[in-house]
């Protein structure tokens, strides 16, 4: 896969000579429907997390001395790159 600028595209395809309007108008819509790909994926919330508030959270440590669990201060509202939604829908 390639990532492309299409407004740079578009830009290109307006200056462009065609040989008939109907080469053109394909074109359009080819770059129109194109899909996209998203490339920031939204963390998960810890209150949306199937880990959140277990002792399978990554947010839960456990101290060295004597192996008691330590809370590292994540709320509902806060996040970690390991969070899965409990509804199992992939990241927004």
């Amino acid at each position: 896969m390639r990532l492309i600028d299409a407004d740079k595209l578009s830009t290109k395809m307006l200056d462009a000579s065609w040989y008939d309007n109907a080469d053109e108008d394909v074109a359009w819509e080819l770059l129109q429907d194109a899909p996209t790909v998203d490339l920031v994926t939204a963390p998960v919330k810890c209150g949306e997390c199937k880990y959140f508030d277990t002792d399978e959270c990554a947010m839960i440590g456990y101290c060295d001395g004597c192996d008691c669990k330590v809370d590292l201060g994540f709320n509902e509202t806060g996040f970690c790159s390991h969070g899965e939604r409990k509804d199992g829908e992939p990241h927004a």
